[in-house]
């Protein structure tokens, strides 16, 4: 009987870590804009201006995600 219970209370656990889950907002904000190509190219060539510059590591990361998003 107590097996049960325990695997019952199992169950309950995990369908409340993946409530939680699910009704967690996501930590990063998203802006939805549109660009002209005119102006994806100008922002492009700004990041490979800026690329010259030295950066930390978090931010090399970041530079490489926008230009993967830009291109």
């Amino acid at each position: 009987m107590s097996n049960i219970f325990n695997d019952l209370n199992k169950m309950v656990n995990t369908i409340q870590k993946v409530d939680r889950l699910l009704t967690e907002k996501p930590k990063t904000k998203y802006i939805t804009k549109r660009f002209t190509l005119e102006e994806v190219n100008f922002l492009y060539s700004q990041l490979c201006r800026v690329e010259d510059f030295e950066h930390t590591d978090e931010e090399w990361s970041l530079l490489t995600k926008l230009k993967k998003k830009l291109v």
